[in-house]
């Protein structure tokens, strides 16, 4: 499940902010725990979208200043490699850019 909705400042300038639950639901034990666990991932990204193609949030290529906090769920952390650093952090955080094209089409009609 994901939201991304975006208000326009100006012609080419968005703010918005992106809302996402991602769970998943295997048939099975987890390798590192042997024990059948549901992993879930919380996300929530405040961003600052620069859309040169038109005003619309549809218009294509934008390119995205992005900060994004996300929640792991004690399942989701236990699917990381035992050495991975998140292993041990419920939160992790991300800032950075992202670019997003849509092939032949530089708007959605």
């Amino acid at each position: 499940l994901d939201i991304r909705p975006l208000a326009k400042v100006v012609r080419e300038l968005f703010v918005g902010v992106d809302v996402s639950y991602q769970a998943r639901f295997p048939r099975g034990l987890n390798p590192n725990t042997l024990r059948a666990e549901d992993p879930a991932v919380f996300q929530i990204a405040p961003m600052l979208v620069y859309s040169p193609m038109g005003p619309s949030a549809y218009d294509r290529p934008q390119l995205r200043l992005v900060y994004r906090a996300a929640r792991l769920n004690e399942a989701a952390r236990n699917e990381l490699v035992p050495d991975d650093p998140r292993q041990g952090r419920e939160w992790t955080h991300f800032l950075g850019f992202q670019a997003e094209w849509w092939f032949n089409s530089s708007t959605y009609r």
